[in-house]
C-alpha cells in the first residue's frame, strides 16, 4: 500500500491486530520491486496478501457449491422470503423454492433488493441473534500502466 502516511499507519495497526506481517520498503526498492509503479514515500508491503482472478475464483465457487448439493439460481427476481420454523420460503418470479439455507448474493444492492422482501421472516430469536450484522463495503480497485523512462 501506499499513499496517505495515516491511512497507511492505520492498516499497518489494522494487520499486526490481525497477526498479519507488514513491512516498510523505501521508495527506490518499491520501486525495484514493482516495475510498473514510482514511488515518493516508503511502501507498506504486505507479504502474505495477493490478488484474486475474480471470474475464476467465482466460478470455483460455483463449481463447488454445486458438488455440495447447492441450486443456483440467476436472473430469478425474488418477490417473498419468509421462514415457516424449519425452512426458509422463496418465492421467485417463476415459483416457490424452500431451502435449510438461502445464501444472499446482492452485495451493495442489499437495500434496495432485500427492502420488504423480509418483513415477514422470523428466525426466532436465538437464530437472529447469531446473524451477522450486514456490511457493505466498497472496494476500489486500480490498473496503472508501466511507467517509461524517456530519458
Amino acid at each position: 500500500d501506499f499513499g496517505f502516511p495515516e491511512e497507511l499507519r492505520a492498516i499497518e495497526a489494522s494487520c499486526a491486530s490481525a497477526g498479519m506481517p507488514t513491512e516498510w520498503i523505501e521508495p527506490h526498492e518499491a520501486t525495484r520491486r514493482f516495475s510498473g509503479f514510482r514511488f515518493e514515500d516508503p511502501v507498506l508491503f504486505q507479504p502474505s496478501s495477493g490478488t484474486v482472478h475474480a471470474d475464476r475464483a467465482v466460478g470455483v465457487f460455483h463449481r463447488l457449491a454445486i458438488a455440495a448439493g447447492a441450486e443456483l439460481r440467476f436472473d430469478t427476481p425474488v418477490t417473498q422470503i419468509t421462514n415457516d420454523g424449519d425452512e426458509a420460503v422463496v418465492v421467485t418470479a417463476s415459483g416457490t423454492i424452500r431451502a435449510r439455507t438461502v445464501v444472499f448474493a446482492g452485495g451493495a444492492w442489499a437495500d434496495r433488493l432485500l427492502d420488504g422482501l423480509l418483513g415477514g421472516f422470523d428466525a426466532g430469536r436465538a437464530r437472529r441473534e447469531l446473524l451477522p450484522e450486514l456490511t457493505v463495503t466498497n472496494e476500489q480497485v486500480f490498473f496503472f500502466r508501466p511507467v517509461s523512462d524517456f530519458a
